[in-house]
């Protein structure tokens, strides 16, 4: 047995969203191979003191959260416990980018010399002038460490901070654990025809400014298509703005679901829709829960693991970025089309079962932490 320590800046309960759910399913993957004990510890603004919690099965230490910027969050304290959980692991696995976490790499993990992983979830793409300035850290931080996971062949060829480490990078497509996964109940189901009894499209995710939701505003406005869009976030005032500007009443911005609500609405929806507009949306880790549920997709053609995961004209279609009006000319194909929107559907989980099990994500992982032992 070996021990695993994820470090990131956010984690179950206190947020949902894709690098989330990527710690949540490889951290089980580990568990459940009886191979590794793990831990993730995260800053929090939920707790004063450090504390120890379980989500599921993972041991979850919370340290406190002084403040956050550019998404950056910053501990408060509990330095003592975190070089005491360095100490304990074999292999420390960080989640790119967190600048935060290069400082504690050198404080506190680099003297210990152990063995380092980075899941390269996107480069930094908004904070232009931040990250010049955090460009030397960062490359020295990357440098340092073991190795890097591309987490899509697209993103590694596409990103030139990754192609100066591609000695050192190792493209591991993002897996879904089917075990995780919910199935609607009776009362999701019976809710969801209730509240939207016309054909729809859905989303869901975290309400961020690079998951493009004003275009899928602006298509449903256009075209009068039903839209539901389920999660929280910081644009969420500003999109309930747009709607109510635009009078898009066929949109539903309808909040934080249960899981057994979610697939409910996957289950229901014509197509899953998936609007991002640029870089920072690395994959997509819902566009797997989309595939799983066996549903066609409409998505950007990013040069990113978006592309990789949604195969033009075979799980779905793909849009220009930022483009609203053929956004909903592929929410109209769609719409007029259900034999197509299922044809698609049943493609996209072939796919799923072909590229993104669970099982090929967690061996890939299994083997990089037995190579650094």
């Amino acid at each position: 047995m070996y021990n695993v320590l994820h470090i990131y800046r956010t984690f179950f309960p206190d947020t949902q969203g894709g690098a989330e759910e990527v710690i949540r399913q490889l951290a089980n993957a580990a568990i459940n191979s009886g191979e590794a004990r793990v831990r993730v510890l995260v800053p929090s603004k939920q707790c004063r003191n450090v504390e120890k919690i379980t989500f599921e099965n993972i041991e979850v230490i919370r340290v406190p959260e002084l403040f956050e910027i550019a998404s950056c969050n910053v501990y408060r304290g509990g330095f003592r416990e975190l070089w005491n959980q360095v100490k304990w692991a074999d292999i420390v696995h960080y989640h790119f980018p967190w600048p935060f976490q290069d400082l504690l790499h050198f404080a506190f993990v680099a003297p210990q010399k152990k063995k380092t992983v980075v899941t390269y979830h996107s480069d930094i793409v908004r904070q232009k002038l931040l990250g010049a300035l955090y460009s030397p850290l960062q490359n020295l931080f990357l440098k340092s460490v073991d190795r890097i996971v591309a987490t899509s062949p697209n993103y590694l060829e596409s990103s030139p901070v990754l192609q100066k480490f591609k000695h050192k990078v190792d493209v591991v497509p993002l897996g879904l654990d089917e075990a995780t996964m919910a199935q609607p109940t009776p009362e999701a189901t019976a809710w969801v025809e209730k509240q939207f009894p016309q054909p729809f499209f859905f989303f869901i995710g975290v309400l961020r400014y690079y998951k493009g939701l004003h275009f899928l505003i602006e298509a449903a406005a256009q075209t009068g298509l039903e839209v539901v869009i389920a999660g929280d976030g910081p644009e969420r005032e500003n999109l309930l703005a747009l709607k109510q500007q635009l009078k898009a009443d066929n949109v539903h911005i309808i909040g934080r679901v249960t899981d057994e609500q979610k697939a409910a609405l996957f289950m229901a929806c014509r197509a899953f829709v998936l609007p991002s507009h640029v870089r920072s949306e690395a994959f997509g880790v819902v566009l797997l829960e989309a595939m799983y549920y066996g549903k066609a997709m409409i998505t950007t053609n990013l040069d990113t693991g978006v592309s990789f995961a949604n195969s033009h004209n075979e799980t779905g279609l793909k849009v220009s970025p930022a483009t609203s009006s053929e956004l909903g000319t592929a929410m109209q194909e769609l719409s007029t089309d259900q034999i197509l929107a299922k044809s698609m559907g049943k493609a996209a989980r072939r796919r799923y079962e072909n590229l993104f099990t669970m099982s090929l994500f967690s061996h890939s992982h299994l083997e990089i932490y037995g190579q650094l032992r």
